[in-house]
């Protein structure tokens, strides 16, 4: 019996598998084992796995039947009183286990640990902080419920309290990670942060606007699942559940709409506004969110994405519900969304586009949204750069 099991579950992963395994080879800690779970790969996902020949490394195989159930099928053939979870994109960094054992050796009402992380792209070397990492409060369950805190690889969990709540939902093709914590917060199990940089996370530049509604209809299965956990209408208010629930059912109708499918996105815009009537946003950042959608689905529009841009924002505004101010909204997305398109054609030195999208703004009400950055760009873009440095001298004489 080792002390921690490091579960990797693959499919098709030959490209990225050998930098994971290798992040876990380096760590100081050496009671471990890998168990990769070959997922149904087709490629060279098992002889990559297995090509350094350390004995501490084994590979199952079985039918491709998504993440989660890899990940169970890799619990249930390993032997650790921990679990690391690994995807096999990803890596963690040295000293990692030999940290988070000690903590969770030393504290003993303490099932999961987890600590700070850094994204990256690819094969990108630049390292940037996330934007959605939250230390748990006293309430983690509470927290949790409003959106998950931390990637899975960035925690290391007692073998014994994954198993006690059901281990991973197989039935979620994404944020089973989400769901996991959830329940485990749920029952009592207790959480702690901690600030050392161990974690390293991958996003891939095309992996979730491929498959955008698919992921946030993954989102609100976790809302209704603990929906029917739960115990009686005061513990959904108590975790602020009616929120939570109608903003994913949001971003869903977003992504649905992204997609195309104009019917299913009303359904879903409809049932945020039935679990709350401010489909759990206040005006201004529902319009944030919409408009950095529609930037979003704008770059991903080489034929993934039925409308682009503009056009579906109005195409937004058809499916809101109609009690819902949604024509305050769009013309609030509209202004943002000019603003960002103006941002980045300044960026680009495009002086012509920029004067045009900032223009746009205006119109739709955006002046109140310009900062002193903004109305320098659209200085420069109407008089020129070289003009605007000569008018910033003059001023600061």
């Amino acid at each position: 019996m080792v002390n921690v099991s490091v579960i990797i579950p693959a499919y098709n992963s030959a490209r990225y598998i050998g930098e994971s395994i290798n992040s876990v080879l380096e760590q100081t800690f050496g009671d471990f084992e890998i168990v990769v779970v070959d997922d149904g790969s087709v490629d060279a996902t098992t002889e990559m796995a297995t090509a350094s020949g350390d004995p501490r490394i084994r590979v199952i195989r079985k039918p491709n039947g998504g993440t989660a159930s890899a990940r169970n099928v890799g619990i249930q053939n390993s032997t650790g009183t921990y679990l690391q979870f690994l995807d096999a994109d990803d890596i963690i960094l040295p000293g990692k286990l030999t940290t988070q054992v000690r903590l969770l050796e030393t504290h003993p009402t303490v099932d999961i640990v987890y600590s700070s992380f850094r994204c990256f792209q690819d094969d990108q070397c630049e390292l940037h902080p996330p934007d959605w990492l939250r230390p748990p409060s006293r309430d983690p369950y509470r927290e949790l419920v409003s959106g998950s805190a931390f990637p899975l690889h960035a925690a290391l969990a007692r073998r014994d309290s994954v198993e006690s709540v059901g281990m991973f939902d197989s039935e979620l093709i994404s944020a089973e990670d989400w769901d996991l914590w959830i329940r485990l917060a749920r029952a009592g199990h207790g959480f702690m942060y901690h600030e050392d940089l161990y974690a390293l996370y991958r996003q891939h530049a095309s992996s979730k606007t491929r498959r955008r509604a698919r992921w946030r209809h993954a989102h609100v299965l976790v809302m209704e699942n603990l929906r029917r956990l739960a115990e009686g209408e005061e513990e959904l208010q108590r975790v602020n559940w009616y929120i939570h629930a109608s903003r994913n059912y949001v971003l869903w109708a977003l992504a649905l709409l992204a997609d195309g499918e104009h019917a299913l996105s009303r359904e879903a815009f409809r049932e945020a506004y039935s679990l709350n009537t401010h489909l759990g946003y206040s005006q201004e950042t529902l319009a944030r969110r919409i408009a950095e959608y529609a930037r979003a689905i704008e770059k991903d529009s080489s034929g993934q994405s039925a409308v682009v841009g503009a056009r579906w924002l109005d195409a937004v505004q058809s499916c809101l519900p109609g009690e819902y101010p949604g024509k305050a909204v769009i013309r609030t997305s509209r202004a943002l969304y000019w603003l960002g398109k103006a941002h980045q054609a300044h960026l680009l030195g495009v002086r012509r586009a920029v004067r045009g999208y900032l223009w746009n703004a205006v119109g739709c009400h955006g002046i109140r949204y310009m900062n002193c950055g903004t109305i320098s760009a659209l200085l420069q873009s109407v008089i020129g750069p070289s003009n605007w440095m000569r008018m910033k001298r003059l001023w600061k004489r």
